[in-house]
């Protein structure tokens, strides 16, 4: 899961927020489909923003 921190320390943290509502909102549906299509696309996203 996405710390605090990582926000913060993020020049894109608006991103993360984004992404991050999407995936709440999703969850919140609990539409097995369109899981399994959101988490991997959010933890990349996560993965190829996060620095080093």
């Amino acid at each position: 899961m996405i710390k605090p921190e990582m926000l913060l320390k993020s020049p894109t943290k608006n991103l993360y927020l984004i992404l991050l509502q999407v995936n709440m909102s999703y969850l919140q549906l609990q539409t097995p489909i369109l899981q399994l299509v959101l988490f991997p696309a959010f933890r990349l996203a996560t993965l190829n923003i996060q620095p080093g």
